[in-house]
């Protein structure tokens, strides 16, 4: 009887530890995927602040440019061709 009481003992410890380590690896796991998903957000957030910031520089150059430009067509071209 005892062997019997032994068996069925060591089966039961041995299902709780294999179920242990099947919740820790499920459970490291989960981390793992959310760890990759704050990562991903963090990532995309830093490229599209990124991506709006030279926006915002190529947009401001072009308008600088542009209002120069026009200004000196405006100051040079205009009054020579009101001359004629």
């Amino acid at each position: 009887m005892p062997r019997y009481l032994a068996l069925a003992t060591n089966q039961q410890f041995e299902d709780a530890v294999n179920n242990t380590m099947n919740g820790a690896r499920q459970a490291l796991i989960l981390a793992l995927t959310i760890m990759e998903a704050v990562i991903n957000f963090l990532v995309d957030i830093y490229r599209s602040t990124f991506l709006c910031f030279l926006e915002l520089i190529v947009r401001g150059t072009l308008s600088a440019l542009i209002t120069a430009f026009k200004r000196y067509i405006t100051l040079r071209i205009l009054p020579s061709v009101a001359h004629l």
